[in-house]
């Protein structure tokens, strides 16, 4: 289907969180709920970066010289 300027593929908006925003806006969130979920998505993102660092460590031990770059 050819990409019209009116309607941005939903991967661009999925990308920016508008869909996510949509969605959580669609209910109520009531205080409590909303501080968890910011808790946890902080935690996540935390978590996600570490595990990042962890791969690309460990990811440097198969190539011929680990410490190519220091």
């Amino acid at each position: 289907q050819p990409i019209s300027p009116a309607s941005p593929p939903r991967r661009i908006l999925t990308q920016d969180g508008l869909v996510e925003a949509v969605r959580r806006r669609r209910y109520y969130e009531k205080p409590c709920r909303r501080r968890q979920r910011l808790a946890y998505e902080a935690c996540r993102r935390v978590y996600n970066a570490e595990m990042g660092r962890k791969i690309g460590f460990l990811a440097r031990g198969n190539r011929q010289d680990p410490w190519l770059g220091c």
